[in-house]
């Protein structure tokens, strides 16, 4: 059962028990009001027949010559009838209706009757009233007996007032009928407007499920739900389920840069790997050969677990969250020592060190760094032409540590500046010279340096190439005395520690 039903029928069923509820009121109080006036007419009526009596010590005098009595004169069905009896039961008096209807229909006691009884006494000035069994014990001869001169004397006189109840029920009758017709009126209309106002409130909910197939149908697309902008509970659905389908493709963005990432950073160790191996397969080789093949695959090896673990790390929400082994290093000796792993590439020999006077200690991954500096050099070396520098430069700027990479390639327009952190984005010079490549390295530079509590900025000048520089908050400097040492932009190979190969 759909929402729109539930609703309507709650709502049919509220309305259903108010007018029922109202009705019911209405007619009690309705019912009430009409006895309670049936009442007085007979209480004044009453009270107009024994004023009409004279009261002694000793008996009462019914004159009702003296003081005419006019109740019950009119022959309509709805007035009140009267008589008088003495204290022998015998018919003293009855009023003018009462003998113009046949005794034997109006005489006896009956439920569309409400009779009123008052009792009055010689020497008793307040009669005894009552309501309970009367009767009119009259009957067509006693009325045929009554004199022209009515008036008596008797100890005591029994006064009966009679008013009919049929007015009241035939009025309660059509008061039932009418407020049943008109709240059956008023439901009908209420389950029609109800079921329109129901289905216009709850539209919002049937545009959100289409919004929802919709973009089952398409989950790659950017498709979010119209919120309403009623600031109602639907908004609050609206803005929680954008919420959770933002976190849901994020999270999907994450498993495809994952699986982007580790095929990029995966396939340099791999071909290292592959290479030695196919190198030490190739011949016969000496046992130092063959070490020498076994420490590269050895070292890639551990490359490889580190990259995997440094992927890892990136998928979390959060990478800055996770443990990443940090360490404490001097980040010139450490350039120094990292560039050992690009000594057998093709443009060793382009690649220059610029040193910072100071010694930089930061505490940090070293091979998520590693794989920072990789990809800009990786970077610098594919868009720049041989036999051009490709600078390192550490340098300290304000509270931070700066690594920076230095290129003298094409550079990069302005209005590709902002996208080349996008995953799979390639500038257009890329695209037109040929340059392999997927648009990850970027990215994955970007990445890391978050994760490494830094961030990657970038400036270019087309023909005169690129700067990417790392920076990174240290936690501590040494300042070397190199106050008399000139510090110069020296090449790879001028740095290397002497007796490393």
């Amino acid at each position: 059962m759909s929402i729109t039903n539930r609703v309507s029928i709650f709502f049919l069923v509220a309305m259903a028990v108010v007018l029922v509820g109202f009705s019911t009121t209405m007619y009690v109080l309705a019912k009430w009001h009409l006895e309670t006036q049936d009442d007085r007419h007979i209480e004044s009526a009453l009270n107009v027949l024994i004023a009409a009596i004279e009261i002694h010590p000793d008996d009462v005098q019914w004159e009702p010559l003296e003081r005419k009595v006019t109740i019950g004169n009119d022959p309509d069905f709805t007035q009140v009838r009267w008589a008088v009896h003495d204290d022998q039961g015998q018919l003293i008096d009855c009023s003018v209706n009462m003998t113009q209807q046949c005794a034997s229909e109006s005489s006896r006691a009956s439920p569309n009757w409400c009779i009123g009884v008052a009792h009055v006494r010689a020497g008793k000035f307040v009669a005894d009233r009552s309501k309970s069994a009367a009767t009119l014990a009259i009957s067509k001869d006693d009325i045929n007996l009554l004199t022209t001169d009515r008036t008596s004397t008797s100890t005591s006189f029994l006064l009966t007032v009679a008013l009919s109840v049929q007015p009241v029920r035939s009025a309660l009758h059509t008061l039932l009928i009418a407020m049943t017709l008109v709240s059956i009126v008023i439901w009908s209309l209420a389950a029609i407007l109800g079921r329109w106002l129901c289905k216009r409130a709850l539209r919002p909910v049937t545009e959100m499920s289409e919004r929802v197939r919709t973009i089952q149908q398409k989950p790659d697309s950017n498709f979010v739900l119209d919120v309403s902008p009623n600031r109602d509970e639907l908004t609050d659905l609206g803005n929680a389920f954008n919420q959770l389908l933002a976190s849901l493709r994020e999270s999907i963005d994450r498993q495809q840069r994952f699986a982007g990432d580790a095929s990029h950073q995966l396939r340099t160790p791999l071909t290292a790997i592959l290479a030695a191996v196919d190198f030490a397969v190739r011949h016969d080789r000496s046992p130092q050969e063959y070490q020498q093949v076994l420490a590269v695959v050895q070292r890639r090896g551990r490359d490889l677990q580190q990259i995997i673990e440094i992927l890892m790390t990136l998928t979390r929400r959060n990478p800055r969250d996770a443990s990443l082994n940090c360490e404490l290093i001097d980040l010139n000796a450490w350039c120094v020592e990292h560039l050992e792993s690009w000594h057998g590439h093709m443009r060793r020999n382009d690649i220059l060190i610029a040193a910072c006077p100071t010694a930089l200690f930061l505490e940090l991954q070293p091979t998520m760094l590693g794989q920072v500096i990789d990809n800009l050099l990786d970077n610098a070396c594919k868009y720049s032409e041989p036999g051009t520098k490709i600078t390192i430069r550490t340098q300290i700027r304000g509270g931070n540590a700066v690594i920076s990479v230095e290129d003298q390639g094409p550079g990069i327009p302005p209005s590709e500046l902002k996208q080349i952190f996008d995953p799979f984005f390639r500038s257009e010079n890329a695209r037109i010279s040929g340059q392999p490549g997927y648009g990850l390295g970027l990215t994955l530079a970007k990445r890391l340096s978050t994760a490494l509590g830094g961030s990657l900025e970038v400036e270019s000048e087309p023909g005169r190439g690129s700067s990417f520089r790392l920076v990174i908050q240290f936690k501590d400097v040494e300042v070397l005395d190199r106050t008399n040492e000139k510090i110069s932009t020296q090449s790879f190979e001028s740095l290397r520690p002497a007796g490393q190969l």
